[in-house]
């Protein structure tokens, strides 16, 4: 029916003038050939299928790789994309739950994937919490400097020299300058990886970095 349809299309990473012919060939091209060489003949199969498809629903048991196949699936389409757009755009990867999307954040990491992890740092697990969001916030220097003139703003207040204005203008800097760091990092990022829950709300955190809104510019609670 319209969903069989649907789901035959060809990837919408690949534009209107991508096929299910072009997405096999590129598949097979400089580094996403690298990458799906490291899978063995039943996982490669799966990810040249999906690569030529719009809607892949792929079944196995608990051992047989498919959240190893779904991390060179995602490798092997930013790299399509990249050969494509030169570099444009990135990858959404959402799964149902944290532990899960942890599983793809590692194995994307292992496979030499820029890849950043949405959502709140309790819920990543404590090896992988340099890759996510607010990991990386931490580590931006516009982000450090709006910071450190809240703190400034709110001792200056404490000890009678400033005034209450001051140090919320210095908070709304400090929620600026995260929501632009935030913008910045998930367009460098060639994989954005979040629970279900967490992608949902990628799309107020984008309008936020965008000046489209007020909000805190934050991973985003899950």
């Amino acid at each position: 029916g319209a969903l069989a349809e649907g789901a035959s299309l060809p990837p919408a990473f690949l534009g209107r003038r991508g096929s299910a012919s072009a997405a096999a060939k590129a598949a097979t091209k400089a580094d996403a050939g690298e990458l799906l060489q490291r899978l063995n003949p039943s996982q490669l199969s799966v990810v040249r299928a999906a690569l030529a498809r719009r809607c892949t629903l792929v079944q196995g048991p608990a051992g047989s790789g498919k959240t190893r196949t779904a991390c060179f699936l995602l490798a092997a389409a930013v790299r399509m994309r990249q050969q494509r757009d030169g570099g444009a755009g990135g990858v959404l990867a959402a799964a149902a739950s944290n532990v899960a999307a942890d599983e793809l954040l590692e194995g994307l990491l292992a496979a030499g994937v820029c890849a950043v992890r949405v959502g709140q740092p309790a819920s990543v697990r404590e090896s992988l919490r340099s890759a996510t969001l607010d990991a990386a916030l931490e580590r931006s220097a516009p982000v450090a400097a709006a910071r450190d003139r809240l703190r400034a703003a709110q001792r200056s207040r404490q000890a009678g020299g400033g005034s209450g204005g001051g140090v919320s203008e210095a908070f709304q800097a400090v929620r600026r300058a995260e929501a632009a760091a935030s913008l910045r990092l998930l367009k460098a990022a060639e994989v954005v990886v979040a629970s279900c829950v967490g992608a949902g709300r990628l799309l107020e955190l984008l309008d936020r970095g965008g000046g489209g809104g007020s909000g805190e510019g934050r991973g985003g609670g899950e």
